[in-house]
């Protein structure tokens, strides 16, 4: 199993768990963080013993989104997002071809909600907030959300978030659609999750493996073209800003983090 200090890694019952390991950050996204993730993706894709993958969070939030003060201004500046490990990641994400479960253990933020998008399954305690401030960063939404919230939640769910950068209840966003499961029991969140894939997989006379059939029908090859498509033209328009320098210096960038952070 592929584990690091920043992502720890555990496999039971043919379930890979991903848990984002950088509380000090409330699990913010770094460069060496998406890589990781981007190993474990490709390793449980050509794992067959392997039917789901479950992320989490330590500590108390899911993921605070990318980590600002990490940011390099320069390289942004110079070399497309897709070539870098968070398109690299978004790219791995929509290629990934087996149950991907998010278990949402607290605050989801920026690329932490996102992320909740591309999910087959989202599960989330009660007391989680989920939260996509990039009209205050004065950036786009990312990783496809500009397709993915309208068509996976109801367009007012999907305004609140994107256009007006409002913080939702996890309640509000499993009535909009966005969760699947309201975690409202004592237990661990990630236990919870492991315990409604490992019901699926029983219920299936294939044992998990028609996850994966299902999966590549809901998701054509048509519907994930026009998903990476729109992650393409949103790392665009994030690049110019980036190379127009209208993202501001590395100052500026780590201040609207520390506001960002102070308010999760």
């Amino acid at each position: 199993v592929y584990s690091t200090e920043v992502l720890k890694v555990s496999v039971k019952d043919g379930i890979a768990t991903a848990l984002l390991n950088r509380p000090s950050t409330r699990n913010a996204l770094n460069d060496v963080l998406y890589s990781d993730l981007i190993r474990v993706l490709s390793a449980c894709n050509a794992n067959d013993t392997i039917v789901a993958l479950v992320l989490t969070g330590a500590g108390s939030h899911f993921c605070s989104g990318q980590d600002l003060s990490d940011v390099d201004l320069q390289q942004r500046a110079s070399i497309p997002s897709s070539q870098l490990p968070v398109g690299r990641f978004m790219q791995a994400i929509v290629g990934f071809n087996k149950l991907l479960v998010a278990a949402v253990n607290g605050p989801a933020v920026g690329i932490g909600a996102t992320l909740l998008a591309h999910c087959d399954v989202v599960v989330a305690k009660e007391t989680a907030t989920i939260w996509t401030p990039f009209i205050k960063l004065g950036v786009v939404p990312e990783f496809g959300s500009s397709k993915l919230f309208p068509d996976r939640m109801n367009r007012g769910a999907a305004v609140r978030l994107l256009l007006l950068g409002e913080k939702l209840s996890a309640a509000e966003c499993y009535r909009a659609g966005l969760i699947t499961h309201l975690d409202t029991s004592a237990k661990p969140v990630q236990d919870v999750a492991c315990a409604i894939v490992v019901a699926g997989a029983l219920r299936d006379h294939r044992n998990g493996e028609s996850f994966k059939t299902y999966k590549t029908i809901l998701g054509r090859a048509e519907t994930l073209d026009t998903v990476q498509q729109v992650i393409d033209m949103e790392l665009d328009h994030i690049d110019r800003l980036f190379a127009q320098g209208a993202v501001g210096g590395l100052a500026g960038v780590a201040t609207i983090d520390r506001v960002r952070m102070s308010k999760l």
